[in-house]
């Protein structure tokens, strides 16, 4: 459990940051992608809001110019989930 834990406080601050930068400069594909590599991390964690946001945002990018406004919602959902996560779990790892 604790290597799960680990892997996430290592990969997710990354993946967060390639999402941000992503929507920010509107490469929907490389958002799609990092997304996607939360994914697995965040049903490992049992972060079931988390997930729930991640597979909203796939959703989204599909059809990026219609839903934009909401992309950038949950791009600052998942952000703020993570932010709240990392200090729970690292507690959990002392």
């Amino acid at each position: 459990i604790n290597q799960m834990i680990q892997t996430f406080l290592d990969h997710a601050p990354t993946y967060v940051s390639e999402i941000e930068a992503a929507c920010e400069n509107k490469r929907w594909a490389d958002l799609r992608e990092a997304a996607h590599k939360l994914k697995p991390s965040a049903s490992y964690m049992g972060i079931t809001t988390l997930l729930d946001v991640i597979l909203a945002l796939e959703s989204l990018v599909e059809v990026p110019l219609e839903n934009s406004s909401e992309i950038d919602n949950c791009v600052q959902e998942l952000a703020g989930l993570c932010n709240k996560a990392y200090p729970l779990l690292q507690n959990q790892m002392d």
